[in-house]
């Protein structure tokens, strides 16, 4: 992480009140809607496979103008077909949910971090080695801040929100009944659960009737 945005963390956990100032400036120039492209799909498939946790949303094959280095690229909104929601409702029930790597979600964990008030965002990675995949339960669900996910419970809902955040739902439900990474949610002893990163997965599995997984990280 730079000096730069190490010492903006730094000034928003002593200074609480310029929270609101500072976080904008870390989401634009975090990695939230980053995508790697790729020139070769091969390259990219054994990539995620050296990399399980790897998201695989957040890649996508784009010919001769893609570059394996790495360039970043806002995701779009993307509306489903009625035959991706179809087959989505077919399947869903076999997604399997895998622990994301918390890696490609460290923009997601330094917002958090700074939002919440905690110091150091490196303890939510460190506590997240040790987290575990368990299912949403209801009860948690209806009180996880930091999304609305639990009031999208039609396709319509959730679509709408995701055109509202610029989010790509599409790639969501396809693949729905496949292996997905699992939405990260934080727990803390006397406070509401918090959603880390996942929404978009979230909304989908709401809308398609889906009790999801997600890393439940303890601090």
């Amino acid at each position: 992480m730079s000096t730069l945005r190490s010492a903006t963390l730094r000034l928003a956990y002593v200074r609480p009140e310029l929270r609101p100032y500072l976080l904008p400036l870390l989401v634009e120039t975090g990695v939230r809607v980053a995508v790697r492209k790729w020139k070769d799909k091969e390259k990219m498939e054994a990539y995620l496979a050296e990399h399980p946790g790897a998201n695989p949303d957040n890649h996508e094959v784009v010919g001769e103008g893609g570059d394996e280095e790495g360039d970043k690229q806002e995701i779009v909104y993307k509306k489903p077909t009625k035959e991706q929601v179809e087959r989505a409702q077919r399947e869903v029930s076999k997604t399997k949910w895998k622990k994301p790597d918390l890696g490609e979600e460290q923009g997601e964990v330094e917002r958090t971090a700074l939002y919440l008030g905690i110091e150091n965002y490196e303890d939510i990675m460190a506590a997240g080695k040790n987290a575990k995949l368990v299912p949403l339960e209801e009860d948690v669900w209806s009180k996880l801040e930091n999304t609305d996910s639990y009031k999208t419970n039609t396709v319509e809902k959730a679509n709408s929100r995701a055109k509202k955040y610029n989010r790509d739902i599409a790639n969501v439900f396809d693949g729905m009944g496949t292996e997905l990474p699992a939405p990260v949610v934080l727990f803390r002893e006397g406070e509401p659960p918090y959603l880390v990163g996942g929404n978009t997965r979230l909304m989908a599995s709401r809308a398609l009737g889906h009790t999801p997984k997600v890393l439940a990280i303890y601090m």
